[in-house]
């Protein structure tokens, strides 16, 4: 009888051991998927010659107060820039290609108060610009509708940015 107690006792241990490493890894794929995040842009300068550019810095941060899973900005930002009536302004500039299709991969986690920015470019001969003319840049960042291939569960949802005002100069 003593055996069976103790081949029992074994086995419960067993399987709370097996418990406690398994819940690390199920708690890592549930969660992931909500909280608060934010969208801001700053740049280089508030002047632009049509040939010329501005440097935007596009900054996603975790507003929220819960950790989560954020796809990669990089394809998923969209930048405006509009009249200072909030027309938009036609896009004549390069088309870019579609990026693959994303994966678990793409995606990275995001710790509450941490932020995640990337660099890049808005040309004046991109834009039907022109000078002596003011402008607004805005971004939006959009995940909702993304297709992919994720066994993990990420934020999905759409932000828009502040603006940044500039000048198209001769």
């Amino acid at each position: 009888m003593k055996k069976k107690h103790f081949w029992a006792l074994i086995i419960v241990v067993a399987l709370l051991l097996v418990c406690a490493m398994l819940i690390p890894i199920i708690q890592d794929r549930s969660w992931g998927d909500k909280g608060d995040l934010a969208l801001t842009i700053t740049s280089d300068g508030t002047n632009m010659t049509l040939k010329g550019k501005i440097t935007v810095t596009y900054t996603l941060t975790n507003v929220g107060t819960t950790k989560m899973r954020v796809l990669e900005p990089q394809s998923f930002i969209l930048v405006h820039v509009k009249n200072i009536n909030n027309t938009h302004v036609d896009y004549r500039g390069p088309l870019p290609s579609r990026p693959p299709d994303p994966t678990d991969g793409d995606l990275f986690v995001l710790a509450p108060g941490k932020s995640r920015s990337y660099t890049d470019e808005v040309k004046g001969h991109d834009w039907a610009i022109e000078v002596n003319k003011t402008f607004k840049i805005a971004a939006g960042y959009s995940s909702k509708d993304v297709q992919g291939t994720f066994s993990l569960p990420y934020w999905k949802g759409e932000l828009s940015s502040n603006e940044i005002i500039f000048t198209v100069v001769p």
